[in-house]
């Protein structure tokens, strides 16, 4: 499996819509999320694994993603709610094939 990712930083145009002046926790040139640009999957497993959302690219939710890494998702009941995990994997849990990750910066 091969995925391609690119960084994406805050601009001004990113504060431009909340005012601008306002405090923010993030600047100009923070990066902002990690998005998938290209992905090769290595067997039809994997693919079924991604569709269900078992393993994917980064952290589980789809926006403001900084993880870099091709994990598996678990989650937990706790007393609390549910705690949702992820798990680095460096290869296809199904075929065995290495993960390569390419981030454009």
């Amino acid at each position: 499996m091969e995925v391609k990712a690119k960084k994406y930083y805050f601009t001004d145009k990113d504060f431009e819509a909340v005012g601008g002046d306002e405090e923010s926790r993030f600047k100009v040139g923070d990066l902002k999320e990690i998005k998938v640009e290209k992905l090769d999957l290595c067997c039809d497993e994997i693919d079924d694994a991604i569709e269900g959302g078992a393993i994917g690219f980064g952290d589980r939710k789809k926006e403001g993603n900084q993880n870099v890494n091709v994990n598996a998702y678990g989650a937990t009941v706790v007393p609390e709610g549910v705690r949702f995990d992820s798990f680095k994997i460096n290869s296809c849990p199904f075929c065995g094939k290495e993960i390569k990750v390419e981030i454009e910066e």
